[in-house]
């Protein structure tokens, strides 16, 4: 006889209370008591465990993460470009930081940033080039423009930051240019269907309707 639930054990008190009752004499009492201590018993092994019943129905799929975006324009200034590293030398490039604070952890793990610079804008002409961005300029060297990006924070609030260099390693082209730039903060929760990868090089225009889609 296994262990009895506190149900059971309430339940054989209250036959026992009932025959209690009924009863007349002590003898009867006596025989009462030494008959529910005779009917337990030591305990047995425990039995083998019953087979798993089967798992239930998968339910349906849910919901496709959703991604939203933000866009912060900011102009760059003469003024805030600096110099890293030493003119003539290996990795020689010019440096603009710049704050930008819609880059959160959500951006830094699940997300992207993708950037474009207003770097044609005379005689009445602009378009958002995509960066990074390489110029042949028919000399001996090729200059290029690019961005590295982390998540704003109070420690880290130039988050953003733009770099130019030249191959030939002298004063880049567009160093101390003043030109508009175009910051796309794209969040995404792991699983979005948006491929991030495949939107890198694509033209504004391009980026445009993708992101009136959404």
């Amino acid at each position: 006889m296994g262990i009895d639930s506190p149900l059971s054990i309430k339940l054989n008190l209250s036959v026992m209370k009932n025959m209690l009752q009924k009863s007349t004499g002590l003898m009867v009492l006596s025989l009462i008591i030494l008959f529910s201590i005779s009917c337990e018993g030591p305990e047995g092994p425990t039995g083998p465990q019953g087979e798993r019943g089967e798992a239930g129905a998968q339910g349906p799929p849910g919901p496709a993460a959703e991604t939203t975006f933000a866009i912060f324009n900011f102009q760059t200034q003469q003024e805030g470009w600096f110099l890293d590293g030493e003119e003539g030398e290996e990795g020689f490039s010019v440096v603009y930081p710049a704050s930008v604070p819609l880059i959160n952890a959500e951006v830094t793990a699940n997300g992207a940033v993708l950037a474009f610079a207003e770097l044609f804008s005379g005689n009445g002409l602009g378009f958002w080039t995509p960066l990074p961005f390489s110029l042949n300029t028919g000399e001996d060297f090729s200059s290029h423009i690019g961005y590295f990006y982390s998540q704003h924070s109070t420690s880290n609030s130039n988050n953003f930051l733009l770099f130019t260099y030249d191959t030939d390693n002298l004063l880049p082209v567009f160093a101390g240019a003043e030109f508009r730039v175009r910051v796309v903060i794209l969040y995404g929760e792991a699983g979005s269907r948006m491929n991030f990868d495949e939107l890198k090089g694509i033209s504004y225009e391009e980026l445009e309707k993708i992101l009136e889609a959404l």
